[in-house]
């Protein structure tokens, strides 16, 4: 492996590690605006651009399924007092 394809690989994995950190980080600082729903999908779409294989489709599918199992679980199921969807609606 040469020096140039190790330098690019460290970069990549920086560049992956920063999106999957910033997801989180905007997850949290969203979820009280924009609520559960739209922090989630924010949170996946930004996660998934560290993918290489990142399709649009695919992860709108995985956005929903994920939205649906988080409000069955969290606000229906334990009946958490999260905001479901942004206080502008």
């Amino acid at each position: 492996v040469s020096r140039r394809q190790r330098q690019m690989c460290i970069r990549d994995s920086w560049n992956i590690l920063f999106l999957i950190l910033g997801s989180i980080l905007v997850f949290g600082l969203a979820l009280n605006t924009f609520g559960l729903m739209l922090s989630l999908a924010a949170m996946i779409l930004i996660a998934g651009l560290a993918s290489p294989d990142f399709r649009f489709k695919e992860t709108l599918a995985i956005i929903l399924v994920m939205d649906l199992l988080a409000w069955l679980i969290f606000v229906y199921g334990v009946g958490m007092l999260v905001p479901v969807w942004p206080v502008f609606m």
